[in-house]
């Protein structure tokens, strides 16, 4: 079973992924991040990956930002 494709379904707050065989596996971002425990700077870095990933303007930082923390 090969995937196909994955995509976000804002709708559902899921990560929706396609495969050859024909089958959809849903994955619910809220059950996947209900145990999740983050620093305030670990926080920040996923909002700013979020940002890069929409295009919402915190394009100053480096890509290397990450990899330092």
């Amino acid at each position: 079973m090969n995937t196909l494709y994955a995509k976000y379904n804002m709708y559902h707050n899921s990560i929706d992924i396609y495969t050859s065989a024909g089958y959809m596996l849903r994955i619910d971002c809220n059950k996947a991040e209900d145990g999740l425990k983050a620093t305030p700077r670990s926080q920040y870095s996923l909002y700013a990956l979020a940002a890069f990933q929409w295009g919402s303007g915190i394009n100053n930082l480096s890509s290397d930002y990450f990899f330092n923390l």
